[in-house]
């Protein structure tokens, strides 16, 4: 039973899509061409391990296996269970300043829900758990709790737009794979659009969660049929792009997102030996 070499487990919207686009241009990686995000420890447990193992059948040997869900870094429970798989796995995370994190979950769950309400009143309830995602100092603790340091490679979302072929460097390092040049303009950033008819936005994700849950679909939509091309064909036609005048955060939503913070990133400076200035001014 083939299982992946390596996970990433988060966080959302801090370059995860961007990092496995890259990383799938090596030719000795693998990642589910379908199915960047499995869900497999979050919301498909019960399917076992057989079911798990099909997102990375038939692939050989000299090719290390993996997949980004961003959600898994959430709650102890999925790294306990990714623990219980292979303690010997590799673990990714990703890390971006959890203030300007929250407000980009924030305006892509906008893009996508109407009538959502303001930015305040969804962290003031903390509603889909989006303070909770940026809560790092928690989560990296509890995952070095079950995986030595030497077997996680943090990836901080600043430095890896800032340097990304050297982020990208290191992170091949890590995974004991030789350093190639990847095309780093090929690989898709999760940009800010929005969508001309909700509906059409959500019968794609439909389809996807039908294929990553039955192994009838996904073979016969995604592997024989052309299933991919023809949903991305869909979601451009269906894209809007986004005036340019950026809604932005409130001086009031940033002291209180700040505030909610500073203890957690105080734990995460020490885990990680490193000065952050995350929570000062527009770091």
């Amino acid at each position: 039973m083939r299982l992946p070499d390596f996970i990433g487990v988060g966080a959302p919207r801090s370059g995860t899509t961007w990092l496995a686009q890259l990383l799938n241009q090596h030719p000795e990686v693998y990642l589910d061409p379908n199915f960047k995000e499995i869900h497999f420890f979050d919301k498909n447990y019960q399917r076992g391990l057989a079911w798990y193992s099909r997102f990375f059948k038939d692939q050989p040997t000299h090719r290390i296996c993996g997949e980004f869900t961003p959600s898994y870094m959430n709650r102890e429970a999925n790294i306990q269970r990714i623990q219980h798989m292979n303690p010997h796995v590799k673990i990714i995370v990703n890390l971006r300043n959890p203030v300007k994190r929250a407000f980009s979950h924030y305006m892509q769950r906008k893009r996508f829900t109407h009538n959502l309400g303001s930015f305040e009143c969804i962290i003031e309830a903390n509603s889909d758990q989006i303070l909770d995602f940026g809560e790092y100092g928690r989560q990296l603790t509890e995952i070095l709790s079950l995986f030595p340091r030497e077997q996680v490679h943090i990836i901080i979302f600043e430095d890896l737009v800032k340097d990304p072929q050297q982020c990208l460097t290191e992170l091949l390092s890590f995974l004991n794979l030789k350093t190639v040049t990847l095309d780093l303009d090929q690989a898709h950033k999760n940009a800010m659009t929005g969508v001309h008819f909700l509906i059409i936005k959500k019968f794609i994700r439909g389809v996807r969660a039908l294929g990553r849950r039955y192994a009838l679909i996904d073979q016969l939509f995604f592997r024989i049929l052309p299933g991919k091309r023809v949903l991305e064909y869909i979601r451009k036609w269906n894209l809007k792009a986004i005036p340019d005048t950026k809604e932005q955060m409130s001086p009031e939503a940033q002291k209180m997102l700040t505030e909610h913070y500073a203890r957690d990133t105080q734990q995460l400076e020490m885990l990680l030996d490193r000065k952050l200035n995350w929570l000062q001014g527009d770091a």
